[in-house]
């Protein structure tokens, strides 16, 4: 593609597709890692500095659109240069609960497999041993019967859902950090096992329970309940109900990334997650109750497949 190529096309999904603004956070994630990228002589962008502020100022539009667009708890954002990368479809925001104070479950989530648009995935889950081939590290998985369905399995993520109950998942995610609230980076953390846990357990809006020792297929790490508690604040947009705050997030680590992911938590979910040292990676497993007063049901359910989980190789 030649650089009047790309203009003609961002400048085009600009005027015709673009969001006015891109959230704070998103900018600054895309700006500073264009900060760290080599200043090209040749190619799409041309040389020098402003042809990649220019790239990151379209990306993060681009990511903008995304910005209401995470399927379930883990929200998913798309990096990508036009139309042809088109964000996936969105849950609807804010639904009214029922009289029960139960949000209702999500409508809008594919049930018959149907992979995230350009991304791999095993579709429905039939009983049997899977492996991955597009993460880091790389693991196998084994489904005892029926009832699951993986829509992406690439980009750094996993999910497997339970096809009964639209909203609950399983998330493999990779290289967390951590977030404030409102989606801001914090200096000076790491994201070791031990300060990813320190971190959320120090947060006055979240409630912590059941810390403790965990291992599956062989990386050791913790496991954790987190909900949210009575004072944490509505920081968060674009989630299905208020309030709604940031636990982590990770921005593709290539010198171009293709994929950010965001992780949050409303009033009424409930998430259990496995914190795992992957020696140079950081490995989430976090399993969403939608409806948070079932969330020890879901890890019982989920326990055999997280159980049969076998990491397999780990980029040096």
């Amino acid at each position: 593609m030649s650089k009047r190529d790309f203009d003609e096309i961002v400048g085009r999904w600009l005027a015709e597709e673009a969001p006015s603004e891109a959230p704070d956070r998103i900018v600054q994630a895309v700006t500073d890692r264009t900060s760290v990228m080599p200043r090209g002589q040749s190619g799409v962008f041309g040389p020098g500095r402003p042809a990649l502020i220019a790239y990151a100022a379209a990306v993060a539009l681009v990511v903008a659109v995304a910005f209401a667009a995470g399927i379930g708890f883990a929200e998913l954002r798309r990096i990508g240069t036009g139309p042809s990368q088109a964000p996936i479809p969105s849950l609807p925001v804010t639904p009214t609960p029922s009289e029960a104070g139960v949000l209702p479950r999500p409508t809008d989530i594919p049930g018959d497999g149907t992979c995230e648009p350009d991304r791999r995935c095993f579709g429905l889950l039939e009983p049997g041993t899977y492996r991955t081939e597009f993460l880091d590290p790389n693991f196998s998985f084994t489904i005892s019967e029926p009832g699951w369905q993986n829509l992406r399995s690439s980009g750094g993520m996993l999910d497997i859902r339970p096809l009964d109950a639209p909203g609950d998942e399983l998330w493999y995610l990779m290289d967390p950090s951590v977030r404030t609230a409102n989606g801001r980076a914090v200096a000076g953390i790491g994201s070791t096992v031990d300060e990813l846990t320190a971190f959320w357990s120090g947060r006055s809006d979240l409630t912590i329970e059941g810390l403790r020792p965990a291992a599956v297929g062989g990386l050791e790490g913790v496991e954790l309940d987190i909900t949210l508690s009575a004072s944490a604040p509505d920081a968060v947009d674009g989630c299905p109900t208020e309030p709604c705050v940031m636990l982590g997030a990770s921005l593709d680590p290539a010198e171009m990334p293709s994929w950010l992911w965001e992780l949050t938590l409303w009033r009424g979910a409930a998430v259990h997650i496995w914190i795992l040292d992957a020696g140079s990676h950081r490995v989430l497993l976090v399993a969403t109750a939608w409806d948070g007063r079932h969330l020890d049901e879901l890890v019982a359910r989920l326990q055999p497949i997280v159980d049969s989980l076998q990491f397999l190789e780990s980029a040096p």
